[in-house]
């Protein structure tokens, strides 16, 4: 999901505190446990992405829309601003379209 509005990844950088990020070493310790173990139930629930702390309001509406619309998880694709998705079903691809009308739905897998 690529949206509109764009960042340049080096004022991404300069929002970021970096006493806010790191918090989550046992999530990142589960992620790699998981991906180790080829369990993509425990991938989904510890991926997370420490940008996402310094997005704005935008970002968690999207995010939410996404879910709503079939995602099992949504994570912004490194300094942002795009997001990815994943689910184990197939999206609804015009809805999920007609529900982030300025916004670019890709399709990478199907």
């Amino acid at each position: 999901i690529i949206p509109d509005e764009r960042k340049n990844t080096k004022n991404k950088y300069e929002e970021v505190d970096i006493n806010l990020t790191g918090k989550n070493a046992v999530q990142t310790d589960e992620l790699l446990k998981g991906l180790l173990a080829k369990s993509a139930q425990d991938v989904l629930e510890n991926m997370h992405n420490d940008f996402e702390l310094f997005e704005g309001p935008r970002f968690k509406e999207t995010k939410d829309i996404v879910m709503k619309n079939g995602a099992e998880q949504v994570i912004l694709c490194g300094a942002g601003t795009a997001l990815f998705a994943l689910s184990s079903n197939p999206f609804d691809l015009e809805a999920l379209s007609q529900a982030l009308p300025h916004q670019r739905i890709l399709n990478l897998i199907r």
